[in-house]
């Protein structure tokens, strides 16, 4: 079942509130698939009741049976092949260039619009306060991961790049505890693999900060600090400028939680490079 199509096919019968909640959902049908009928309302600037008669409106019982719904939507219609018959039965290149770019620009709004300021203070407060802090992801997550370890790596000590996954390094996992910190990445499609280690690391004490994209249902859980981000653009692939500006944020404010200590490790980081003549001046 295709909720777009059938709230497109809906739309000329609809009242002026439920017509004001069916625009709405085209344009942040995702949201649907995790937020409660009362985040839904607010956001909409509307009533639970307005809601749910939307709901009846194209064809579910409540809302509980829509937001099952938009989630198999969404699982169904991620495949590469999906989006690119998507993409392409779009506009023609310049307008296809123009829209990603708009696209990739309001992800990254909505992502820092919606991030709240507690959310951001516990996750920087983790990333300095940890003993250990080691970076995951896999696939093109693994890319992220590694972004990451190179931007925590010049303010502080003791960060990594978890080793597990494919190349089946298990020691790692053995060492892990209470006082490390892992920054995951994981976006759905999600792979098996992934989402096992995300267990394994909840179990082993770590905390966690999970960097995801909704819908996350599935996965919260195994979090202690989720940090959603905006990625969809429309394109065949994500976009993942959201994400990279939300770790050059954690990174700089990271810094400055650890005032005099990142100064200091920045200095002896600045003397190595000259004695090993790594930069060229």
């Amino acid at each position: 079942m295709n909720v777009l199509r059938i709230i497109n096919n809906t739309l000329t019968e609809m009242t002026k509130t439920e017509y004001k909640v069916a625009l709405f959902a085209v344009s942040n049908i995702s949201d649907f698939a995790f937020e409660t009928l009362e985040s839904i309302s607010e956001k909409i600037g509307t009533s639970t009741t307005s809601v749910l008669r939307f709901c009846r409106r194209i064809g579910f019982e409540g809302y509980k049976e829509l937001q099952e719904s938009v989630r198999e939507d969404l699982k169904a219609n991620s495949s590469l092949p999906d989006k690119f018959e998507k993409t392409a039965n779009d506009d023609g290149r310049d307008g296809l260039t123009c829209r990603i770019c708009n696209r990739a620009l309001d992800c990254l709004r909505r992502t820092f619009d919606e991030l709240s300021d507690e959310v951001m203070d516990k996750a920087v407060s983790a990333l300095a306060g940890a003993v250990r802090i080691f970076t995951f992801g896999m696939k093109e997550s693994y890319a992220l991961a590694h972004y990451t370890y190179t931007r925590l790596i010049t303010v502080r000590r003791n960060v990594s790049v978890l080793p597990v996954g494919y190349n089946g390094e298990v020691e790692y996992l053995l060492s892990l505890n209470e006082n490390d910190v892992c920054l995951v990445f994981l976006f759905h499609r999600y792979t098996a693999e992934a989402v096992r280690i995300l267990k394994r690391l909840k179990e082993c004490g770590v905390q966690i900060l999970l960097v995801s994209a909704a819908p996350y249902y599935e996965i919260a859980e195994y979090s202690d600090i989720l940090l959603p981000c905006y990625v969809d653009i429309g394109g065949i692939k994500n976009s993942s400028v959201a994400p990279i500006a939300l770790v050059d944020c954690m990174c700089n404010a990271t810094a400055m939680k650890l005032g005099d200590d990142a100064l200091e490790y920045m200095r002896m980081n600045e003397s190595e490079y000259k004695k090993l003549e790594v930069l060229f001046e």
